[in-house]
């Protein structure tokens, strides 16, 4: 009988595919009759995990500092790789960061990309009057998910098949360096047009 995994793998090319090729066909330089729905519904994200208004974004940045410090404490420490929690956390860190940077990106950082404060909409990010900036930046947030997802399958393999604990645990720490850089570089590409901003003008948009 097939693995599970074997079974899947289809499933996921296809879906990678399809997906691809839908975000080839935005045409981001068009209005979006849609984009205030969006906004507007990503904005009930941080009420509904009783995080709003100022708090948002420190919150945003001290779990993704804790995803930092906990990717790169994983990948230099075999021992805290081979931990049974810490992928768990790890894991749990990202499912809890994601939304919230979205959130982030499209109502405090977008403006700055598009260098009007009123501008929130999240496909325009993969226009390319605008770089395509879209696409790495949720290219990022994607790595973060799927890296924390082999982390775990890599953690449980390594406990439960012993001949394969010295490769298992070799794919937890790379994953979870990816993660640590995957997060750097989102933070990196999203805050770089409203830090230069702040230094071009002395004071934030808005």
């Amino acid at each position: 009988m097939p693995h599970p995994i074997a079974l899947a793998v289809p499933l996921v090319v296809t879906a990678a595919w399809s997906g691809g090729r839908a975000l080839l066909a935005l045409e981001g330089e068009a209005a979006k009759d849609c984009c205030s729905a969006v906004y507007d519904g990503a904005r009930g994200v941080g009420s509904a995990c009783g995080i709003d208004g100022p708090a948002l974004l420190p919150a945003a940045l001290l779990l993704a500092a804790l995803l930092i410090a906990l990717g790169s404490s994983m990948t230099l420490s075999p021992r805290l790789a081979r931990s049974r929690f810490a992928p768990v956390v790890l894991a749990l860190l990202a499912a809890a960061w994601i939304p919230l940077a979205v959130v982030v990106l499209m109502r405090d950082l977008s403006p700055y990309h598009f260098g009007n404060a009123v501008r929130h909409c999240p496909w325009c990010l993969f226009a390319g009057r605008y770089h395509a900036v879209g696409y790495p930046l949720f290219g990022f947030l994607a790595a973060v998910v799927l890296d924390a997802g082999a982390t775990l399958l890599a953690s449980a393999v390594a406990r439960r098949v012993p001949g394969l604990a010295a490769p298992a645990i070799a794919r937890v720490r790379s994953g979870a360096l990816r993660i640590a850089l995957a997060v750097l570089a989102f933070l990196a590409l999203a805050a770089a047009p409203a830090v230069l901003y702040r230094l071009q003008n002395g004071a934030w948009m808005g």
